[in-house]
């Protein structure tokens, strides 16, 4: 029996287990992310393998968090239940939602993205649950998601899967260049069999965005990539008339020895770590205008487009650079390149250029 996902909140089934290891290798790759991860036995919800950084998140020590049962540790309550039962029983691989963490101190609202595991046989769920404020602190370098882990790249379409804009990062994953693929449909970069895992987003109230591992796009090589991607509706309708998506390169590294397996299982931590960070991402570009409006748009990183975004919405270079966990002169970097692009010399003019028509610009 299939289990209703609560909350509205759940991902679709993926293409099988994320990672499986022993008890041994998760406990190593934990130990190596200095993000809070919990991994939870199933179905009974009993932390089983926990990190220092989660120990100071739950302000409570790991000999006492391991066996506490999840309902003593996050709220609210019945959401918790519903999505264990639900990643119990596989009706879904991959949920994220809004919970509370319940310290002796305070409540503190966080953002949590899980998926199946197989730890020593045995069905898992691997969590990690990140301060709503500190997106950005992901990983041990806050640019790392950007630079080492993997390539990311935003855009956004309409209803119909239409690209009508698309950060340059996209070359980095399938070797195509943005400008090609503006005007064109997503799903014709998507192999047939695995378009159904997008096409879902259409009968979705989903507030946040949702995750589809393994989807394999078209590369300019002729051959079939894996990637990871994430939506997220910009519109209230039913289907939404405009969506936001990221798509995640999926890392590959050599598995077979001990050490190697212990490599690869951090490095799936750390692209999911990279999952949560380009979902805050998709949380901030409504206001990013078309492509087809403005083709710059196309040349700029998706670390741009974020900078870019916040400008639009009135933000200074102070307030972006706390809230990216970069230096103001790395915020300006980005901006003398996005004028440069724009062939404007400062904030005023390029979003007099954003405001401005097309037609007018041609004039």
């Amino acid at each position: 029996m299939r289990i209703s996902p609560p909350e509205g909140r759940l991902a679709p089934p993926e293409h099988g287990i994320a990672a499986r290891a022993s008890s041994e290798e998760f406990h190593r790759a934990l130990g190596a992310c200095d993000f809070a991860v919990l991994v939870w036995e199933l179905p009974g919800g009993i932390v089983a393998l926990a990190n220092d950084a989660a120990s100071t998140l739950f302000d409570i020590s790991l000999a006492e968090l391991l066996g506490t049962k999840n309902v003593d540790l996050i709220g609210p309550r019945a959401a918790v239940e519903g999505a264990f039962a639900a990643l119990s029983s596989r009706a879904v691989d991959v949920l994220r939602g809004a919970r509370q963490i319940h310290t002796r101190q305070e409540l503190i609202p966080v953002q949590v993205w899980s998926r199946v595991v197989e730890m020593d046989r045995a069905l898992a769920a691997v969590a990690l649950y990140i301060p709503l404020g500190e997106l950005g602190r992901l990983g041990r370098d806050p640019s790392a998601p950007w630079r080492d882990l993997a390539p990311v790249a935003i855009g956004t379409a309409d209803g119909g899967w239409r690209i009508n804009a698309m950060s340059s990062d996209l070359r980095d994953i399938i070797g195509t260049e943005a400008s090609d693929c503006v005007g064109a449909t997503l799903l014709d970069l998507v192999h047939p069999d695995d378009a159904a895992h997008l096409l879902d987003h259409r009968h979705t109230s989903h507030a946040v965005p949702r995750s589809h591992c393994h989807v394999r796009f078209r590369h300019c090589e002729g051959r079939w990539t894996d990637v990871c991607v994430l939506v997220a509706p910009l519109s209230q309708e039913d289907p939404p008339d405009r969506v936001a998506f990221a798509l995640l390169g999926l890392p590959h590294v050599p598995t077979g020895a001990t050490a190697g397996r212990v490599a690869e299982l951090e490095l799936r931590l750390r692209h999911i770590a990279t999952e949560v960070r380009a979902a805050g991402v998709l949380d901030e570009i409504e206001a990013m205008p078309a492509t087809s409006d403005h083709p710059q748009l196309s040349e700029l990183t998706a670390r741009q487009w974020e900078i870019l975004s916040s400008l639009i919405r009135g933000q200074r270079v102070p307030t972006i650079a706390r809230d990216l966990f970069i230096s103001a002169s790395t915020v300006r970097n980005h901006l003398a390149a996005i004028y440069a692009r724009f062939g404007v010399h400062s904030q005023a003019e390029l979003l007099e250029v954003l405001r401005r028509a097309p037609a007018e610009l041609q004039r």
